[in-house]
């Protein structure tokens, strides 16, 4: 939210609510110089929404803020992230092509825009053996939970919700389901997209990836890092590259792992304003007074995740149904997600100097220090040392 200066505050929130769709512009004005009567307007996506465009007819259709009547309410529903995505066979999946109640071992990989899924379905090769195939498209109604009762797959949905109450328009909230603030929500990919990508502020979850080669006997593994680097992808390792402080200006830069550096930086850009700016990673989170962001009394308080997704890549020889290796070779993909919860806070005053930045509970000076890479060949690792060691 960005409340501006006098009698003037406009709210602007920039939304992601699925990893394909374009993220909702909401903008609201509040014009305040009349102090019983305050005039609002409100924007979604370059469109207004308030006053109703529909008044074109009488003549005030032209008109960009006007004043409440009662509370102004627009929502936005949308589907929500099922449970158990990329858990290796968390589903089974009745493929749509066969008569039979047959329902086959899936792991679905894929929540698409259009509602349904990708999965990677386990079934018979028709020699006693089994092989993966993998489906892009699989209606919500063919996939099922496979433990317990084997309920079928349902797709939550959510309501985003602006209220603008009539009584005071310069406390509206957006929540989800009219509940939890969508300042509870704050989140960044991990690792940051490459300037100008695009994908900064999509909901789409980026996926860092190593790859591992195993050999006919399953004896012996090569990895396409070296051992360094694969420690530091499989823990996620968090270390600190530096900080810099100044009374209007404070920044931190993270590692995350060995592909992710993030830049954290705190700003105060209005001299006589209560508002801070964060960013990361060059853009905008969140630029707000203290209670837009609902801090606690005394403090500037802005939390939020870093998002993203790990990826092993098996590359193994397939087997036959008696379990020998056969010469032809398959890739099995691990796909995991993680997220880091950070929290940029500023106590008793506005010397940004003072702030501080944690990062699951853990303060940015007591984070391991990074250190230059070191040039590493790939590893090269037997089977059985490798589950030891990693």
């Amino acid at each position: 939210a960005i409340p501006a200066l006098g009698s003037h505050k406009e709210s602007h929130w920039v939304i992601a609510v699925g990893p394909d769709a374009q993220p909702l512009d909401i903008r609201l004005t509040v014009d305040t110089s009349v102090v019983k009567n305050p005039e609002v307007g409100v924007n979604v996506d370059g469109e207004r929404v308030f006053p109703d465009p529909s008044t074109e007819g009488n003549g005030k259709g032209d008109k960009v803020k006007a004043k409440l009547k009662q509370d102004f309410v627009w929502q936005k529903p949308f589907r929500a992230k099922i449970t158990g995505l990329n858990k290796k066979n968390f589903y089974e999946v009745r493929p749509e092509h066969l008569s039979l109640e047959n329902w086959y071992p899936a792991t679905v990989v894929e929540q698409r825009e259009d509602g349904l899924f990708k999965a990677n379905v386990t079934i018979p090769d028709g020699s006693h053996g089994e092989k993966t195939v993998v489906y892009p498209a699989v209606n919500a109604e063919h996939i099922r939970v496979a433990e317990g009762s084997r309920p079928k797959l349902v797709v939550p949905r959510k309501t985003i919700v602006l209220l603008v109450p009539k009584s005071d328009p310069m406390h509206a909230t957006l929540a989800i389901d009219g509940g939890e603030l969508m300042t509870h929500f704050f989140a960044r990919p991990t690792p940051a997209p490459a300037p100008n990508g695009g994908e900064q502020l999509s909901g789409r979850i980026p996926r860092t990836k190593v790859s591992l080669q195993v050999t006919k006997d399953r004896k012996l593994v090569t990895s396409s890092v070296g051992h360094d680097a694969l420690a530091r992808f499989l823990k996620g390792e968090l270390r600190a590259v530096g900080q810099t402080c100044e009374p209007k200006k404070h920044s931190w830069t993270i590692e995350i792992g060995p592909y992710a550096t993030h830049v954290i930086d705190l700003e105060k850009k209005y001299k006589s304003s209560k508002v801070l700016t964060l960013m990361v990673d060059g853009t905008i989170l969140a630029e707000a007074a203290a209670e837009d962001l609902e801090s606690p009394e005394g403090f500037w308080l802005c939390s939020f995740r870093l998002v993203g997704e790990t990826c092993l890549e098996w590359e193994v020889y397939e087997s036959d149904g008696n379990g020998r290796a056969l010469d032809s070779k398959g890739t099995i993909e691990k796909v995991s997600q993680h997220q880091r919860e950070c929290k940029v806070y500023l106590a008793n005053g506005d010397n940004l100097t003072n702030a501080r930045l944690s990062i699951d509970s853990l303060d940015f000076t007591s984070l391991v220090p990074s250190a230059p890479e070191r040039k590493e060949e790939p590893l090269k690792i037997q089977s059985e040392a490798l589950v030891m060691t990693y």
